[in-house]
């Protein structure tokens, strides 16, 4: 009996260590995979979370319908619809110590806030210097 005891306590402990390490194998800064698609959010929390702002992007963000593809070898193909007329930009992505840098030359695809825009890696989901609107995986 007090064999099966322990060889039951072992099982246990064995599960338990197994669930924790699966726990914490997710993506993090160091190993996300950016290539695949993603899409514009409005961010709603953080250290830079401004509600008025938050409130005013969100119905823009949410009628673009913007779908980033990222492919490997750097490139990003970024596809917005706004009413009837849809826009596809191309341009270029690298990633370096969690941080995502999007370039793009004419400035539409990042939502205006410039040709070049640097996103930091957490929970994620990509989160901009700016702190208003994120790149979440679709």
């Amino acid at each position: 009996m007090k064999k099966l005891v322990t060889t039951v306590l072992l099982f246990v402990m064995a599960a338990l260590m197994l669930f924790s390490t699966a726990g914490c194998s997710g993506e993090n800064k160091d190993n996300v995979n950016v290539v695949g698609t993603w899409t514009f959010a409005v961010e709603t929390s953080g250290e830079k979370y401004n509600y008025q702002q938050a409130e005013m992007y969100k119905p823009i963000v949410e009628s673009m319908n913007a779908v980033l593809e990222f492919k490997e070898g750097g490139k990003v193909i970024i596809t917005a619809k706004i009413g009837e007329k849809e826009s596809k930009e191309e341009g270029s992505w690298k990633l370096a110590d969690g941080v995502l840098t999007l370039t793009d030359p004419t400035g539409a695809a990042t939502v205006g806030a410039g040709s070049v825009i640097k996103y930091t890696y957490k929970d994620g989901r990509f989160v901009p210097e700016t702190g208003i609107i994120g790149l979440v995986r679709k």
